[in-house]
């Protein structure tokens, strides 16, 4: 996002930036589209027939983050565990430790964006979160590489899959000027503003802490729109390397529309396949 907007109030923002209109205006048309299809077609069903691999529904209405995994090479997937309900907490907390490790991330099963997604650097805090939580979760290894990337796909059956669009994600972070604490340097952005409810929880113990000179904070991990989370549309680097790379690594039969956020270690890792990791 162009740094001229961060001087907007978050009213002005909601109004004139597209990127933070409500979800209902966003998805007003392709409610329209859909409906009309379905319509059209005589066919109820017609929004859940792109993906049937992944369930009765086709991914439409909360898909398990675990079955959709399950899909992919295991080469491409980061470590992961999942944890149920009627678990023991304790035993499950110590076989993440020894597997996965921390910091790691955990995820409900089935809900969509970033909820509930968290990075957690302990046994205390998963035990804190696993107590919030009344649902399945997926624990995923932190994958230490740079860049991070969402990458949507369409695939006709048959024929070779093809990437419609590609971002790149630049997370939420401040830089120190040896003056002003935190708290004062998150209010210069508006990508903060737009999304403190979810960030001042983590951050309020520390918000008067002033960062040195050039010193990077990372103030949000997970890389969602609602998190802070700027995502530039680098479309125009698709190439047919990363195409081919793609169609093999989306499942050949019953996967045919998606997108896939993906950890890499730059831009040519999805060119590669090296480096590489959905998550």
């Amino acid at each position: 996002m162009n740094r001229k907007f961060d001087t907007l109030p978050v009213w002005l923002a909601k109004i004139i930036l597209p990127e933070f209109w409500s979800s209902y205006i966003i998805y007003a048309q392709a409610f329209l589209f859909v409906s009309w299809h379905t319509l059209k077609n005589g066919n109820r069903f017609y929004p859940v027939l792109l993906n049937p691999a992944i369930d009765e529904t086709g991914g439409f209405a909360n898909p398990s983050k675990s079955k959709i995994n399950s899909l992919f090479p295991a080469k491409y997937l980061p470590k992961s565990l999942e944890w149920n309900l009627n678990e023991n907490a304790n035993t499950f907390i110590s076989e993440c430790s020894e597997k996965i490790g921390f910091p790691c991330f955990i995820k409900p099963d089935n809900l969509y964006q970033g909820i509930g997604v968290q990075k957690v650097y302990s046994k205390e805090e998963m035990v804190q979160y696993l107590n919030q939580y009344t649902a399945n979760c997926t624990v995923q290894e932190f994958v230490d590489l740079q860049e991070e990337f969402a990458v949507f796909i369409t695939k006709f059956p048959g024929e070779t899959l093809k990437i419609q669009s590609l971002v790149q994600k630049e997370f939420l972070t401040i830089t120190g000027n040896g003056t002003e604490n935190i708290q004062q340097l998150l209010n210069k952005k508006l990508r903060y503003r737009m999304a403190r409810k979810k960030i001042d929880p983590f951050w309020v113990h520390r918000f008067g802490e002033i960062p040195g000179v050039g010193e990077n904070l990372l103030i949000q991990p997970v890389g969602n729109h609602n998190r802070g989370t700027c995502f530039y549309n680098i479309t125009h680097q698709i190439t047919p390397k990363m195409e081919h790379i793609f169609h093999q690594i989306v499942p050949q039969h019953g996967i045919y529309y998606g997108r896939f956020d993906v950890k890499a270690k730059d831009l040519q890792s999805l060119e590669t396949g090296d480096h590489l990791f959905i998550i």
